[in-house]
C-alpha cells in the first residue's frame, strides 16, 4: 500500500474516530451495570507525562458510549496504578450493558482537580475484549504499563509547533512511520512504535487549529 492509499484509507477511519469523540469527553461515567462477564485492565495512568492524582477516575466505554466500568487510581511508588474491571453484556437481558467477545472499547480520564474529562488519544480504540471472568485481559496484565492521556490545553498532532495540525505534521509522522520510536511525539499512543493507530489519531485532529 502506498502512502497516498494509506492516507486515504485511514482518513475515512479517522472520521469515524472523530465522530466517537462527540459521544464522549463531555460527561464522566455516572452509572454502569456490573454483570457476570468481565475482564480487568491493569496499568498506571499519566496525564501529560505526569502521574495522575489519587482521586482521579478512569472509565471504559463501548463505541456506543455505554459506560462499562470505572475505578479510582491508586498512588504508590510515584505512579498512579489502576485496576479497572470492564464489564461485558448480560445475554439474559434485552439491554446493552457491555461488551461481547472481540469488541473494542475506549478509555476516559476524569481529572478531579480540574473537572476535565479527557478521552484517550482522541478516541483511539482498544480491540479484542474477551470475558475472562474478572482476570486480567490479555495485553493488560502489567501494572507498570503506562497509559498517557493528553490534557485539553495540549495540542496533540502539532509536531512542528505551528499552531495547527497540517501537512507538515502528517509528513513528519510518515517519515517515522513503522519505526520503533519510544518517547517520540509522533508515537501518539505511547506504545513505542509509530503505526496505524498513531496515524488514525493524527487524522482525527487533522486541520485543527490550537
Amino acid at each position: 500500500m502506498t502512502k497516498v492509499q494509506l492516507i486515504t484509507t485511514y482518513h475515512m477511519l479517522g472520521c469515524c474516530v472523530f465522530a466517537l469523540t462527540s459521544l464522549l469527553g463531555q460527561a464522566q461515567c455516572d452509572t454502569y451495570v456490573p454483570g457476570p462477564n468481565s475482564a480487568t485492565l491493569l496499568g498506571n495512568v499519566m496525564l501529560d507525562g505526569v502521574p495522575a492524582n489519587a482521586l482521579d477516575e478512569l472509565a471504559a466505554y463501548d463505541l456506543q458510549g455505554v459506560c462499562l466500568g470505572k475505578a479510582n487510581v491508586v498512588e504508590s511508588d510515584g505512579l498512579a496504578f489502576f485496576s479497572l474491571v470492564v464489564y461485558g453484556d448480560d445475554a439474559t437481558t434485552p439491554e446493552d450493558e457491555g461488551l461481547v467477545d472481540g469488541d473494542a472499547f475506549v478509555l476516559e480520564l476524569h481529572d478531579v482537580s480540574t473537572g476535565d474529562v479527557i478521552l484517550f488519544s482522541q478516541g483511539a480504540t482498544f480491540d479484542g475484549w474477551t470475558n475472562t471472568n474478572g482476570a486480567p485481559l490479555n495485553g493488560w496484565t502489567d501494572p507498570y504499563q503506562t497509559v498517557n492521556f493528553v490534557g485539553p490545553d495540549a495540542c496533540p498532532g502539532d509536531f512542528d509547533g505551528s499552531g495547527a495540525v497540517e501537512v507538515a505534521d502528517l509528513l513528519g509522522m510518515l517519515s517515522t512511520f513503522g519505526a520503533a520510536c519510544p518517547g517520540c511525539a509522533t508515537d501518539m499512543d505511547g506504545d513505542g512504535t509509530v503505526q496505524v493507530s498513531d496515524l488514525l489519531n493524527l487524522l482525527s485532529v487533522y486541520g485543527t487549529a490550537c
